[in-house]
């Protein structure tokens, strides 16, 4: 049986790391592309790495690409508190960055791209105590949400114009161990000033409502996602289940077995008030459910982090 070979765009990240280390454990030939290799994760894996930019380097990506049978699209340049600072930029650099590399797919006969969407900011705002499927109204309101969703849809054209086959993954919130620093995340920033002793900044009320999930259980949708078959193409990936930012504080006051402080700011104009994914459709078609539930995983989380910031 042939080898499958999987080229990860954006494979130093949290998510990246991550799905290239059991890449590697299941037996695929892994291509690395990133600006950057500084994620211990890569250390003594046996990956093909490249250094590169994806917004200019196409040569060097054309070469990779050529004989991919699976193109995970990792690499995002904003998240969505900081996308509509400059929204030419959130264009070039991931909406038009992205068409650039799905025409080089369909040259170079790319079997198969899974992309990472956001299962928060597509959907924008929500009826309260709903869990959302994937058939709800889109209606982002951050420009990390438009282009995300506009990915989504330039996917749908290339698989009708050209037969590229793909799976979106909206995730919900994804945590767990970072390698590569602890910025990116309610959840580690969080850890982060609770292990300093600094205040923990919260937007609003601390009634807004998420849903997360833990990084071992997205690495396994993208798993399934590999040689899923069926006709669906889109797949929300979280927990189910929703925590508000004052219930995650409890959670993590227990993990650390002492208050702290809070320092709250107005509510920010790109977050939603609620957002809690119905995950049925990746349960039926992909066969995967999460296994790592929110006290496990954060506990985790906060045991990793204290490890390695207090030696």
């Amino acid at each position: 049986m042939k080898t499958l070979k999987c080229t990860v765009i954006g494979a130093n990240g949290f998510i990246g790391s991550y799905l290239c280390r059991e890449l590697v454990r299941k037996g695929f030939s892994v291509y690395a592309f990133d600006r950057c290799f500084d994620n211990i994760l890569l250390d003594d894996l046996e990956i093909n790495f490249y250094l590169g930019d994806l917004s200019s380097d196409n040569g060097l990506l054309e070469g990779i690409l050529r004989d991919t049978d699976v193109l995970f699209h990792l690499a995002y340049t904003t998240i969505p508190s900081t996308s509509d600072r400059n929204i030419s930029y959130d264009i070039s650099s991931n909406l038009i960055a992205a068409v650039n590399l799905f025409m080089m797919c369909v040259k170079h006969n790319v079997k198969k791209v899974i992309f990472p969407s956001s299962g928060g900011a597509v959907y924008g705002v929500q009826p309260e105590n709903v869990a959302v499927k994937e058939d709800y109204t889109t209606q982002p309101i951050s420009s990390y949400g438009v282009t995300k969703l506009a990915i989504e849809k330039y996917l749908y054209i290339f698989k009708r114009a050209y037969g590229l086959d793909y799976v979106v993954l909206r995730l919900a919130n994804p945590y767990g161990p970072k390698y590569t620093g602890f910025s990116q995340g309610v959840i580690p920033a969080f850890i982060k000033n609770i292990l300093a002793g600094k205040p923990l900044e919260i937007w609003g009320n601390g009634e807004a409502v998420r849903d997360y999930i833990y990084i071992d259980d997205v690495i396994a949708a993208f798993l399934k996602a590999i040689h899923y078959q069926g006709e669906e193409r889109i797949f929300n990936i979280g927990s189910g289940t929703g925590m508000s930012v004052n219930q995650l504080l409890e959670l993590l006051e227990s993990c650390a077995g002492k208050e702290f402080v809070i320092d709250k700011q107005p509510a920010r104009t790109c977050d939603v008030p609620f957002i809690v994914l119905d995950i049925s459709k990746a349960e039926k078609h992909l066969d995967w459910r999460p296994a790592v539930s929110i006290e496990e995983g954060v506990l985790l989380t906060f045991n990793h982090m204290k490890k390695v910031l207090q030696t």
